[in-house]
């Protein structure tokens, strides 16, 4: 038997969301290891000052990664009680 095919089907948006729980792992691996690269108390002319000031934070610090998760969950929920 065939299950029914979902017409509707949200795959790309799931793959968001989980690109940003990998992003919120690496965050979290960032802050066990190298902690100053959060706090920013850094000193200037090592790999953290460099990390820390680095065009890549979005990459590192994962609190935009947490909120882009979290509206994305809601929407994929919302959506799926409004289809069905």
């Amino acid at each position: 038997m065939k299950l029914m095919e979902n017409k509707y089907n949200l795959s790309y948006i799931d793959s968001l969301r989980g690109i940003a729980a990998i992003i919120v792992i690496m965050s979290h691996s960032f802050l066990y290891f190298i902690p100053s690269v959060h706090t920013g108390n850094v000193i200037k002319g090592t790999f953290e000052y460099y990390l820390y000031n680095s065009s890549f934070a979005f990459f590192y610090k994962g609190s935009s990664s947490v909120y882009l998760f979290f509206i994305l969950s809601g929407f994929v929920l919302s959506y799926s009680c409004l289809i069905k």
